[in-house]
């Protein structure tokens, strides 16, 4: 019996559905009745299914105005179980993401990378780091947005510009750190 025959028979049908809609669009943010016409069931169940996932911690709420927004988490650990489970996690920033980040590595004059913002087809990134190339990136930036339609912008600030910024509250953050030079 394959992984997914045995899932099918371990879950319930709905709650493969509903990851199966998470999992195919894992930046996107859905709302209840938008949820419920792409997974195919019906309100009251993608309701009851959602409380779950929320309190297992498998996908995240946004509350916007007065709507609820749900999205899949993007925890390692939780994706990996995800993975293993047999659901296929597609991911539209990945492949560009580590494109950049390779040819950055290389450079060498990038120290750190932080994730400012996403949506499914950009980022915005902080470059921390002392004499970056700025054309050089803006010019790699450029081949990222022609081969995958996908657009990253970014800001850079000096070590010592960081290293000051870190110093305020935390609730001051710039974002999540998605490369470290030595790590």
């Amino acid at each position: 019996m394959q992984e997914k025959d045995l899932l099918k028979h371990l879950i319930d049908e709905k709650i493969i559905n509903i990851l199966k809609v998470f999992t195919k669009n894992p930046e996107k943010k859905f709302y209840l009745t938008e949820l419920a016409k792409e997974s195919g069931v019906n309100i009251s169940s993608n309701f009851r299914i959602l409380k779950k996932l929320l309190k297992t911690g498998i996908i995240s709420q946004k509350i916007i105005g007065r709507t609820k927004y749900y999205q899949l988490t993007d925890k390692p650990e939780i994706q990996k179980i995800l993975k293993s489970l047999g659901f296929n996690i597609s991911s539209t920033i990945e492949e560009p993401l580590k494109k950049f980040i390779e040819v950055i590595k290389a450079m060498g004059r990038v120290e750190q990378i932080i994730l400012n913002s996403k949506s499914k087809d950009g980022v915005k990134l902080i470059l921390i780091g002392d004499f970056i190339p700025s054309e050089r990136i803006e010019k790699i930036t450029e081949e990222i947005k022609k081969k995958y339609k996908f657009k990253i912008s970014f800001a850079e600030l000096k070590t010592l510009q960081f290293k000051k910024l870190s110093n305020f509250e935390e609730s001051f953050k710039l974002g999540k750190t998605i490369y470290k030079k030595g790590n």
